[in-house]
């Protein structure tokens, strides 16, 4: 963005800049705070600040620049209050703090020009790869995103500052800037790795429909072939996007739980000191499985069926699956289509060929809505009734022979068995 220096002072010249920065927190941004960083600042304008930390990444992020500025001086050609002169800037926060700049133009004959710039942060953009996780309306689901050991985006905003500032006022390619980007992020890497430490962060969830600790820590491995089993295992898990958990992994668990059907993104944010990470998941919900029972009442060896109208009043064609499972004797279609604006009449059939009480079940899914429905079976089969009634007059301890006639049962020639309650 660029900043308008106006020539308040009514003064020509060059003015040479100078700047320091603070990070503040939210209640420290108050005017006693401003008048005693100004008093500080002007006092010892070219001062050098060296924050020393305990080793190499610690000194890079102590004396890390969020601002960048495209010039060291700025030039008034008039003695006009209502001149104006471009300053470009560049703001890289790589913390969500919020950033004081006070920037000082300074003539030693003509007097001094003191701007200040309030830096507020926003989240860095999310990790490329999105996590995705589903189940039923009303069913938690619980999963888990893994966490890399290393904030690659972190390392490379800083190697960018690095680098513009090391390059202020040389003419240099993009593709030798980028060179020099790299290498710079190769090092900050280097820092990172050899001075790792566990790292503390805040979790906070952008949807309410997703559970998790308050609080994460990203644990170290023991040692470099631990760091590279982690590395290589999180690259798989973002390659799939359906992380399996290894012994050195850092995963956050998450619970998802919908109160109803549809899809519900969700921004997961870690927030350390300076380490932000931010991982998208997309949860969908599937309506809710209804439970249907059905029960059938009918002689052995007779078939009879059941009608399950089904209605489509939608824009969009159903297409259905069914699987059955328990007792052959229940059957129907396995795949129908409910066309748009249209009914179907599944028609369910249940045909016993013994005497007993039988149990099955039907899954009819709808895969363009992504809805399933259970159907409970029951079937009673009873013995059948008799078909004809003889009457016989019999001489007690006598013979007698009688032919029964036999309706034709199957379709081809076999053999029945008989039985007889005498």
């Amino acid at each position: 963005f660029d900043v308008m220096i106006t020539n308040i002072i009514k003064q020509r010249g060059n003015f040479q800049i100078y700047y320091r920065i603070f990070e503040e927190e939210e209640n420290e941004e108050d005017q006693k705070n401003l008048s005693e960083q100004m008093k500080s600042f002007m006092d010892n304008p070219d001062e050098s600040i060296i924050v020393e930390g305990d080793n190499d990444y610690e000194n890079i992020i102590s004396n890390y620049s969020a601002f960048i500025f495209d010039r060291h001086e700025i030039e008034f050609k008039k003695e006009d209050e209502k001149e104006e002169v471009k300053l470009g800037v560049e703001f890289v926060p790589i913390s969500m703090k919020s950033y004081r700049c006070l920037i000082l133009f300074k003539n030693k004959e003509s007097g001094e020009i003191l701007y200040e710039i309030i830096g507020k942060p926003k989240l860095p953009d999310c990790f490329p790869t999105k996590f995705t996780c589903k189940t039923e309306s009303q069913k938690p689901v619980t999963f888990s995103i893994p966490i890399e050991i290393k904030n690659n985006p972190l390392f490379k905003a800083i190697a960018y500052t690095q680098t513009k500032l090391e390059t202020f006022g040389i003419f240099i390619s993009e593709k030798k800037f980028n060179d020099i980007v790299e290498q710079h992020t190769r090092e900050v890497n280097n820092a990172y790795i050899k001075n790792l430490k566990p790292i503390d962060f805040q979790v906070i969830l952008s949807s309410e429909y997703y559970k998790t600790s308050d609080e994460f820590k990203l644990s170290v491995p023991k040692s470099s072939q631990n760091l590279e089993e982690n590395e290589e295992g999180n690259k798989k898990d973002l390659i799939n996007s359906s992380p399996k958990k290894t012994q050195n992994q850092n995963q956050i668990s998450l619970v998802f739980k919908p109160t109803e059907a549809g899809e519900f993104p969700c921004r997961v944010v870690l927030q350390s000191q300076h380490d932000i990470r931010v991982y998208m998941i997309t949860g969908t919900s599937t309506h809710e499985t209804n439970y249907v029972s059905i029960e059938f009442d009918e002689v052995a060896f007779r078939k009879t069926s059941q009608i399950i109208p089904i209605q489509n009043n939608s824009e969009l064609n159903w297409f259905y699956k069914c699987s059955y499972s328990g007792y052959s004797g229940f059957s129907g279609p396995t795949h129908f289509i409910v066309f748009s604006h249209q009914s179907y009449n599944f028609n369910l059939s249940f045909f016993p060929n013994e005497v007993g009480n039988f149990e099955g079940q039907i899954s009819m899914y709808n895969s363009t809505k992504e809805f399933t429905t259970i159907y409970e079976l029951k079937g009673t089969a009873r013995e059948p009734p008799a078909i004809d009634k003889f009457t016989y007059r019999i001489k007690a301890r006598e013979p007698f022979t009688a032919n029964v006639p036999v309706p034709l049962l199957m379709k081809s020639s076999g053999r029945l068995k008989v039985t007889t309650t005498v």
